[in-house]
């Protein structure tokens, strides 16, 4: 039992931490880097108080197990780890407490959340509720992890079915070039996916509400905007990995680099969509719809800039996100002494195309 555990915990969970190390930076970046221990505590005391904020921290806890989920499904369908497979040789009990215990470590830090939250927050005001509720919830996780990790085992060929329907509706329905990026994240990245848009629509969301409650004027929309922009530089890296990995072919096709460049934004103005859509529908009164458009085309050119800054030499996503986190700050500075946020806009959009035009024949498409 010890060497299995051993080979499935080398195999899944060590492996899992190691290739999420940039997604646990950005992580640790949004959770820690804004806010200090007493605000999460705060945070926590007003989850155990009010059912709708539990059930968004139980949202992201659900989301992060389904990250996990899709690792492990991944890493089974590469040839490498076939041999996996063959526990489906041990005795029922056995291979269960085995799954059971590898998705206990993937959702470790979740649990560990949960056990401050309870320690800091549930405890001293007595949410015996709340206290009986966040282990049923997170062992419900954990089966369900592990049953689904069952299931994999038992039923290799599941998906063969499913693939032969995604090969017809893909060559009778062509996926336009704007869209293949969207399709990957959905079909490989979606917890990734669904994580950054959930913090980002928060965001933007949050702030349109946070206007009208005192004398704010549009540099409070704008900070926020700097801010879920700096969120999707996990996203514009995933871009990156995705056309170097499995659009290179392009970069030798007879395309003007003007069409090219409008292609990227393209792609890019699809990412922020949803948050378009959240500042038109949540648009605070006294906002003009001419200030909301400034603002997109300020998000919109500081995509294009985190997407160029990868042209100029391959970067990590910890390097990328280190990048977005300052200027992110220098962005406030300058956001905060009343600069035109059209002109940000603008100085973007020209960086952006500057270091794009020099940059894009010399870049070294490193995918992962």
């Amino acid at each position: 039992m010890k060497s299995l555990f051993f080979l499935l915990n080398r195999c899944l969970v060590t492996e899992f931490y190691q290739q999420s190390a940039g997604f646990f930076m950005v992580i640790l970046l949004l959770a820690f880097g804004f806010f200090s221990s007493t605000e999460h505590i705060a945070l926590a005391q007003y989850a155990f108080r009010l059912p709708l904020v539990m059930g968004i921290y139980w949202v992201l806890w659900a989301l992060y197990g389904a990250k996990t989920l899709q690792f492990v499904g991944q890493t089974l369908r590469q040839p490498e780890y076939q041999i996996l497979f063959h526990l489906r040789l041990v005795p029922f009990r056995q291979r269960i407490g085995l799954l059971l215990g590898v998705q206990f470590s993937l959702l470790l830090p979740a649990v560990l959340y949960a056990v401050f939250m309870v320690v800091k927050a549930g405890i001293p005001l007595k949410a015996t509720g709340g206290l009986a509720l966040i282990p049923v919830f997170l062992i419900g996780l954990t089966v369900a992890g592990a049953a689904q990790t069952e299931y994999w085992l038992r039923h290799p060929n599941a998906r063969q079915n499913r693939q032969r329907f995604r090969f017809w509706f893909n060559a009778s329905y062509p996926t336009p070039y704007v869209l293949f990026f969207g399709r990957y994240l959905l079909r490989h990245q979606p917890v990734a996916l669904g994580l950054t848009k959930l913090a980002s629509a928060l965001l933007v969301y949050g702030v349109c509400h946070l206007y009208p409650t005192d004398d704010y004027d549009g540099r409070l929309l704008a900070i926020g905007v700097l801010l879920s922009v700096a969120i999707h530089a996990g996203l514009v890296y995933q871009f990156y990995q995705f056309e170097a990995g499995q659009l290179l072919l392009l970069r030798n096709l007879p395309i003007p680099l003007a069409k090219r460049f409008i292609g990227y934004a393209l792609v890019l103005a699809l990412l922020w969509l949803p948050e378009l859509g959240l500042l038109l529908r949540y648009r605070p009164v006294g906002v003009s719809i001419w200030f909301l458009a400034e603002l997109c085309w300020f998000a919109w050119g500081l995509l294009l800039l985190i997407y160029s800054q990868l042209l100029i030499r391959p970067l990590t996503l910890e390097q990328l996100v280190g990048k977005a986190f300052w200027g992110f700050v220098l962005g406030v500075f300058i956001v905060m002494f009343r600069v035109d946020i059209g002109l940000l806009g603008l100085l973007a959009w020209g960086l952006g195309y500057a270091i794009f035009r020099r940059w894009f024949w010399r870049a070294e498409w490193v995918g992962s």
